[in-house]
């Protein structure tokens, strides 16, 4: 009887090289722009394409959302499992995370604000509000919004809508230093950890919460897609990389969406194919596909700057039409993105190895 191969086989057989997942993280990061393109012209989101499939339960952006976190958790896994040394692992999350986060902060500040702002350029300097927006730069974006920017949108004063996830997104990377150093990082606790994340998410987004609910119900949703591509890396050796297994998945999804659980079908099942979209052969086209972030990694930057671009875009020429935004708006967020990672990013990203231990190749780790 033929064995199926699993994710282990491809991951070690160059996938860890060579994979589908920058094609994957690009396309995610603009489906986020083309869904808050809905809210940011229409001021809700309730004619966006999953919303109103979904019922109301979710948004394109959100299930991006999740794409991004299921990949991280399979990565971040790796990582630990590579190098298991705290202050490396820390030293890598923070280059990748903070530099370019403090720019686009930083630009929104100083750039974005008094060329746009309705106050006065005075008196948005004057104004305690605009000092405020810098604490941003730390992930915890309580304050939102900058004196003057964006007040008459239909969307109004909210700066950038997508800063939200960045803060859980270090949770889970602190999370799983927690799980390594203790060495929990193995299948009888991640997950347990997935199970309890997905009931959570599910029960609290049954009703509208608001305060610490609410941030719990958050964090949940995002962090059953990290543990379950924690999952997927940890039993990479013993899980069958196949199109029945996608397919399945795939059915999961439709399932999900008929009983109103697409988020945690998505965050579950969608991981599996994830990884099943990263190692798929596509033809003729695959040569393309895998070299797609040869020149650059455009994911984060195009997910930091989209939503102040589409602001801007909106305030400027007040287009009435979702698609009109986002095609204004995605070649803009997109040039930014390349500023970014030309000069932030990948230069932040040469200093890992300041503080770096030997890791061990990829055929040395034991998984499941």
């Amino acid at each position: 009887m033929r064995h199926s191969k699993t994710i282990g086989h491809y991951w070690r057989d160059g996938g860890a090289r060579k994979n589908n997942l920058d094609f994957l993280r690009f396309f995610a990061a603009m489906a986020v722009i083309f869904s808050h393109s809905w809210e940011i012209t229409q001021g809700s989101p309730h004619f966006e394409p999953i919303y109103w499939l979904s019922g109301g339960e979710t948004k394109l952006g959100v299930l991006s959302v999740l794409v991004f976190f299921a990949i991280s958790g399979f990565l971040i896994t790796n990582s630990w499992q590579r190098n298991p040394d705290l202050k490396a692992f820390l030293w890598r999350r923070f280059l990748r995370l903070f530099p370019g986060l403090a720019v686009a902060v930083l630009f929104t500040i100083f750039i974005l604000g008094p060329l746009l702002t309705q106050i006065g350029f005075v008196d948005y300097w004057q104004n305690a509000q605009t000092w405020i927006y810098g604490i941003n730069i730390t992930t915890f974006n309580k304050w939102d919004s900058l004196p003057g920017l964006f007040a008459n949108n239909p969307l109004p004063d909210v700066i950038n809508g997508s800063l939200w996830t960045l803060k859980f997104e270090v949770m889970a990377y602190l999370a799983m230093a927690l799980f390594g150093v203790f060495g929990l990082l193995r299948m009888g606790v991640v997950m347990p950890a997935l199970i309890f994340c997905a009931l959570t998410a599910v029960f609290l987004g049954q009703g509208e919460h608001d305060g610490l609910v609410f941030y719990i119900y958050k964090f949940a949703l995002l962090a059953q897609a990290f543990f379950a591509g924690a999952v997927l890396c940890l039993w990479r050796n013993r899980i069958p990389m196949n199109n029945r297994m996608a397919m399945l998945a795939g059915a999961l999804i439709i399932g999900g969406l008929a009983i109103g659980q697409l988020n945690l079908m998505v965050a579950t099942a969608g991981a599996y194919l994830v990884f099943w979209f990263a190692f798929a052969d596509f033809g003729r086209m695959t040569p393309i596909i895998r070299q797609w972030g040869k020149r650059g990694d455009f994911s984060y930057g195009l997910y930091i700057y989209g939503f102040p671009v589409q602001q801007a875009v909106q305030a400027l020429l007040n287009p009435e039409a979702p698609w009109v935004n986002f095609m204004v708006s995605w070649p803009i967020a997109l040039f930014l993105a390349f500023l970014s990672w030309d000069f932030i990013e990948s230069r932040a990203l040469q200093a890992k190895g300041w503080i770096s231990r030997k890791t061990l190749p990829e055929r040395a780790i034991v998984a499941g």
